[in-house]
């Protein structure tokens, strides 16, 4: 007979799944019942989100060209970023601390956190814009025509993206995950694509960069007021009934690793795009602004993988189920692999003719895009890594790891853009991302015994 497996470690698979799927499809406590209503919306909202979002984004490119769009993706990756500095963590500290405010009553924390939060964005924002807005009109001599006015459209939304992203993390404070993400998925893009196409056609057949942003901003504003009225209906009668009580100092101590962290992986992102369009003219912009969108339809399975998972790392490993948590992330990077492989193939063969909707020009991004995808497949290869540290009380190292490589990428992409063009900034992104998974990956390890990779 043959020997039996040893269980004393880890569960068997089949014990093992059972309990995943009875926390995903919800036996036995709230997050089980939250994950079952949620996981599966989310995952539809994400994809019909990307679908839309990707179907905008070539509808712009076609009806401007791609100097306009240049300028355009520059603008706006402009604001992209900025508006993670001016949310200052604001988000992820309602994620954190509503839930708790909520399920002890303390309604006068409750009302106090959204109050800070609302202020905390609003004045940052607006500081950030109006820095922005200055430098711009030093610069504006000097600037390609029609990039100040993109980029002053792009300022003026920074309080509002601020607090959609606000109103956002309020909702999913209270679990409500649909109502979280459709404003920000599904009506901005609607909106972008609606307004586009309408000024296009006022304006007899021409759309430029200014004309486009100036749609965003009111696309923008619409999803503001849709986030808002399913804040304003998920909001607690009992926070209306006490006064404010406000703890700024330990709000800001929590919410700083957040800001950072976020902070440094959107420039991981987006660096090398606001690098081009200011080294290489937005000519260039244009097409990398193109080739990024294609590349990140890879990273798809992960990020729809990690909202899922989230939760269920910070339940398994404070309760002390290490097996479990291990399988639960070779599931993860093995799911995000799969589909990262499956999109990567299919894009290595049809890359051209993807480019080719963006317009003829972008077609030169081809190689560009090759890059890019390899340093994609290596993010899924490594999981859910970077979620691990963060529900597992490592996420100041975290944060350093990131600092580091968000360094690292704006100095690989100073010096290899001038010389090697698109190819530099697609290999100074894709080193950078094999760099922190790695080092995330063997610090993970080391610290955890956890392996979080796909083998």
């Amino acid at each position: 007979m043959g020997k039996e497996k040893s269980t004393h470690d880890s569960p068997r698979e089949g014990e093992w799944w059972q309990r995943i799927r009875n926390r995903v499809i919800g036996e036995g406590g709230e997050l089980q019942s939250v994950l079952s209503r949620g996981a599966g919306s989310a995952f539809l909202l994400k994809v019909i989100g990307a679908g839309l979002a990707f179907g905008v984004q070539v509808l712009l490119a076609r009806l401007m060209g791609v100097t306009d769009y240049g300028i355009y993706i520059y603008a706006y990756t402009w604001a992209k970023m900025l508006v993670l500095v001016g949310r200052m963590g604001a988000d992820k500290g309602l994620i954190r601390f509503m839930p708790e405010y909520r399920s002890h009553e303390q309604w006068g924390r409750f009302r106090g956190a959204l109050r800070f939060g609302i202020r905390t964005v609003l004045i940052s924002c607006t500081g950030l814009a109006l820095i922005g807005a200055s430098v711009v009109w030093l610069l504006y001599d000097s600037m390609p025509a029609s990039q100040p006015e993109t980029l002053y459209w792009a300022l003026a939304m920074l309080p509002i993206l601020g607090l959609i992203q606000l109103w956002k993390g309020a909702l999913q404070a209270f679990k409500r995950i649909t109502q979280a993400l459709s404003p920000e998925l599904l009506v901005k893009h609607l909106a972008v694509g609606g307004g586009s196409l309408l000024l296009y056609t006022v304006m007899g057949g021409t759309l430029t960069a200014p004309y486009a942003m100036g749609a965003t901003f009111a696309a923008v504003l619409v999803t503001f007021g849709a986030g808002g009225v399913f804040l304003w209906r998920a909001l607690p009668a009992e926070m209306w009934k006490v006064e404010s009580r406000e703890t700024p100092k330990y709000w800001l101590r929590a919410m700083l690793p957040m800001m950072v962290i976020a902070g440094a992986n959107i420039t991981m992102k987006r660096a090398d795009l606001i690098m081009v369009g200011a080294l290489l003219g937005p000519d260039k912009a244009g097409v990398y602004g193109a080739v990024l969108r294609i590349s990140e339809l890879a990273h798809f399975g992960l990020q729809s993988i990690d909202s899922i998972a989230a939760p269920l790392i910070a339940e398994l490993y404070h309760s002390g189920r290490h097996g479990e948590l291990q399988y639960l992330t070779t599931w993860a990077a093995r799911g995000a692999f799969t589909v990262a492989i499956a999109i990567t193939g299919g894009l290595f063969l049809l890359g051209p003719f993807v480019l080719g909707l963006f317009g003829a020009e972008f077609v030169s991004g081809y190689i560009s895009l090759l890059i890019l995808l390899v340093g994609q497949l290596l993010n899924s290869f490594a999981g859910v890594v970077g979620f691990v540290m963060m529900m597992t009380g490592h996420q100041y190292k975290s944060m350093r790891i990131l600092i580091f490589a968000a360094a690292a990428n704006i100095l690989l992409n100073a010096i290899l853009i001038p010389v090697f063009g698109l190819v530099g900034g697609a290999v100074a992104t894709s080193l950078t991302l094999l760099f922190w998974n790695v080092w995330m990956v063997l610090y993970v390890r080391e610290k955890l015994d956890i392996i979080t990779t796909a083998i």
